[in-house]
């Protein structure tokens, strides 16, 4: 789950909805590995954010049943009326195994 924060305009509200929202992601087995509030912007200049906030979950399921469930829709209240936040649940990645990357079909390395 990526949630990129465009602005806070209420730094308290915030807090609440920290304290709401925690105890329900740890419930659901949620993990935050990404909390950014100065991201270095080595490419582009139309990126702006106040903070970007990256969840893992052991699946696409258990992130949406994270989000649609009572205690984070009682949370997301204070998100939604403390700041201007897209939130989108992406799958995570793979990356595939050297030998099928560099191998040509057919052929041995």
């Amino acid at each position: 789950m990526i949630a990129h924060y465009q602005a806070v305009h209420d730094p308290q509200g915030m807090e609440q909805y920290a304290k709401a929202a925690m105890p329900v992601l740890a419930e659901h087995g949620g993990r935050v590995i990404v909390a950014e509030t100065a991201a270095s912007v080595v490419e582009g200049d139309a990126w702006t954010s106040a903070q970007l906030v990256v969840i893992e979950f052991d699946s696409v399921d258990a992130a949406r049943t994270w989000y649609d469930s009572p205690g984070y829709q009682a949370a997301r209240a204070f998100r939604q009326a403390s700041a201007e936040c897209e939130v989108m649940i992406v799958s995570g990645f793979e990356p595939p195994q050297a030998s099928k990357v560099f191998r040509s079909p057919g052929r041995p390395c």
